[in-house]
């Protein structure tokens, strides 16, 4: 239900994570991190909505916070660990660039995962 990246080399370059990056992963990295900070509270504001909502409108949804992520100055992007860093010490990989921005399936994958988590009292 999602355009693919019209780059898949784009795919495969290292970056460097902006505050507004949504970084996959799990620790301290990801929970700390402001761009998952910020996608967390929309991700959290918008879960009453998601789950109210028709199969076709939760789409909707989670397409409207991926491009929400990607307006934002900087635009956001979806990144996770780079495979060829495996092993390296992930606070010398923020540093160092070793982060990848993954496709829009996998980032609306994410997206709908966390709206289908348990809603905060």
């Amino acid at each position: 239900f999602l355009e693919k990246a019209p780059l898949v080399s784009f795919l495969s370059m290292s970056v460097v994570p902006s505050r507004n990056d949504v970084l996959f992963g799990r620790g301290s990295i990801s929970v700390t991190h402001e761009g998952n900070i910020n996608f967390r509270s929309i991700v959290e504001s918008r879960k009453k909505e998601y789950i109210e909502a028709a199969w076709n409108e939760k789409k909707k949804i989670v397409i409207s916070i991926i491009r929400q992520i990607q307006s934002m100055d900087p635009p956001g992007r979806f990144l996770q660990r780079d495979p060829k860093s495996e092993g390296v010490d992930i606070k010398a990989v923020l540093g160092e660039g070793r982060w990848v921005p993954v496709d829009e399936e996998k980032a609306a994958s994410k997206v709908s995962h966390c709206l289908r988590e348990r809603m905060k009292e």
